[in-house]
């Protein structure tokens, strides 16, 4: 049986640095979509030891600034 994905409903309930499944998580998006925004640097994370990883602050800026374009 799949494990249920938690629901978030604040910005607070997120660490200040996680990983790319979390990001999947928040914005709907495939990880692979996201790789591919951080690479040309429409999305900004950083890669550690082979695993990307966002910084909470910097995702948020660009979650809201990318729902204001639209």
């Amino acid at each position: 049986m799949k494990k249920d994905k938690k629901l978030i409903y604040s910005w607070d309930e997120i660490p200040i640095i996680f990983d790319m499944n979390l990001a999947c998580l928040i914005t709907g998006f495939t990880s692979a979509s996201l790789r591919t925004l951080a690479q040309s640097g429409k999305f900004s994370a950083y890669k550690v030891g082979g695993h990307w990883r966002i910084d909470r602050q910097e995702f948020m800026e660009w979650w809201e600034n990318r729902k204001e374009k639209k």
